[in-house]
């Protein structure tokens, strides 16, 4: 997989404030990076034939799939950017960040400075000039940040994932099949 464009995309939000699109982000990118080793611990338990540590890796690589699928799919989607930026305004902080991108201009407009008595930042202008006919007009919190990239090939590689899952604990299941067989013909000689 490879990592350079989501760790790209993901400083280009670090300038958002307490943003929840970056958290997003950062988990889904961390859960990527700590599966791929995770994954090459079933090659010596199968060669072990560790029946127990199959049974307790195949839950966590199924849990971390699924998580991961999860953020996949919910990065794939348009994020309504609202609640971000309702809460970039409550706490006093510059949407900037928004404004630069989306040609937006405080939370429901460039009214929002006016009713709030600030001045109205440079960033809700074109090209930063302050000319009343350049002012944009809309509010940041209609924004979507849509998806920056295409998200089809982290899906199936997560769908690639659960299948691997699968097939581990379909191997661990015979392998208790197999070994309650041993037992009981075992016992049945013994007898």
């Amino acid at each position: 997989m490879h990592y350079g464009q989501p760790v790209s995309e993901l400083q280009r939000l670090t300038e958002c404030w307490n943003c929840l699109f970056k958290i997003y982000k950062a988990v889904g990118l961390t859960l990527a990076i700590v599966l791929l080793p995770i994954h090459f611990l079933v090659i010596p338990f199968v060669i072990l034939d560790a029946k127990r540590q199959l049974r307790i890796l195949a839950m966590i690589l199924f849990l971390a799939t699924w998580l991961e699928m999860l953020m996949d799919l919910l990065q794939s989607q348009p994020y309504q950017a609202i609640s971000d930026v309702v809460r970039i305004w409550q706490s006093g902080r510059t949407l900037k960040y928004f404004e630069d991108r989306f040609a937006c201009c405080g939370v429901l407009g460039f009214k929002d400075y006016i009713v709030f008595q600030k001045p109205i930042p440079e960033s809700c202008y074109v090209g930063h000039k302050p000319v009343p006919e350049n002012l944009h007009k809309i509010g940041c919190s209609t924004v979507k940040m849509t998806r920056m990239r295409s998200y089809t090939l982290e899906i199936i590689f997560s769908v690639f994932q659960f299948s691997l899952v699968l097939s581990i604990v379909t191997y661990w299941t015979l392998l208790r099949r197999i070994d309650r067989r041993r037992t009981t013909i075992y016992f049945r000689n013994r007898a």
